[in-house]
């Protein structure tokens, strides 16, 4: 649910879940639902990332999530991820279900144009998990 009223700049919200792989693709979600009402699942892509904290690999996939939407027209509603932690690294991998999109972007509700570090958290709250995100629209 967003949290900070959409302005000609900026739009945020909060996610909470059980556990961090699926916090990542509640996330993903939410990018989606604030670009376009519905999007198929009838293609898949991969992809894997790594960064040394939570907040930067949340940062990463959810701009990895506007790459390939603007490199390749492909807008994702499905998330499957599955997330390892080592010392000093977190590695996550995504198999991502959605589908292409034409490059109109009269389509898309809301452009996104890039994610930002403003407010950016990523935490554990007792039992949950909470991730606050603002994005650059």
């Amino acid at each position: 649910m967003s949290r900070w009223p959409k302005t000609f700049a900026e739009a945020g919200f909060r996610v909470k879940a059980k556990s961090l792989p699926l916090l990542f693709a509640k996330s993903g979600r939410k990018i989606t639902q604030i670009q376009a009402k519905t999007v198929k699942s009838n293609q898949e892509k991969e992809l894997s990332l790594n960064a040394k904290n939570i907040n930067e690999l949340m940062y990463l996939f959810l701009s990895k999530l506007l790459l390939i939407k603007d490199t390749d027209l492909f807008l994702a509603n499905r998330f499957k991820i599955s997330l390892k932690t080592k010392p000093g690294r977190y590695y996550l991998k995504a198999i991502l279900k959605g589908c292409s999109i034409p490059n109109d972007p009269d389509l898309l509700l809301v452009e996104i144009k890039a994610i930002t570090y403003h407010r950016l958290k990523v935490e554990k709250i007792g039992q949950n998990w909470q991730a606050t995100v603002v994005v650059d629209v």
